[in-house]
């Protein structure tokens, strides 16, 4: 049990610290102003058995270098919502002709993003630290001698 604690409270300490990283690069990307071409919900489904969720989908085009680029990606990983709602609001945030900040990879600028990704994984990684540490410590009182 205790070696399970620490698997599974390492995997997750790893995947938080792992999330935390590659929004902390995002910090290095810049800002640049975009226009929005079009913004609208569109209906989204794994396969056919699927619960059909929701995504905004905003397209918007910007410049860097004097090369032009379109992109739809509003976050690193897409938005998704069972709730039609909740991609509305993106949509209202970002209407078809509003100029926006778009933040774009200095390694890649054909990589842009509307909004950079939080740290705040960072914040949580004590939680599965604590599994980690009362899986040692089952691991540690299961292998001490006992006392007579």
């Amino acid at each position: 049990m205790g070696a399970t604690l620490v698997a599974a409270g390492s995997f997750f300490c790893w995947w938080l610290f792992a999330t935390w990283q590659k929004a902390a690069r995002m910090d290095a990307w810049r800002p640049v102003k975009a226009l929005v071409l079009s913004s609208e919900v569109v209906p989204w489904q794994f396969n056919q058995f699927s619960q059909t969720h929701y995504q905004p989908r905003i397209r918007y085009r910007y410049e860097t270098a004097g090369i032009s680029h379109e992109s739809e990606r509003i976050r690193r990983v897409a938005l998704r919502s069972a709730h039609p709602e909740k991609a509305a609001a993106w949509v209202e945030k970002f209407p078809p002709g509003a100029l926006v900040t778009a933040w774009i990879d200095p390694a890649d600028p054909a990589s842009s993003v509307l909004k950079r990704d939080s740290k705040a994984a960072l914040y949580s990684i004590w939680f599965p630290a604590l599994f980690v540490a009362g899986g040692f410590g089952m691991i540690f009182s299961a292998l001490r001698p006992s006392r007579p």
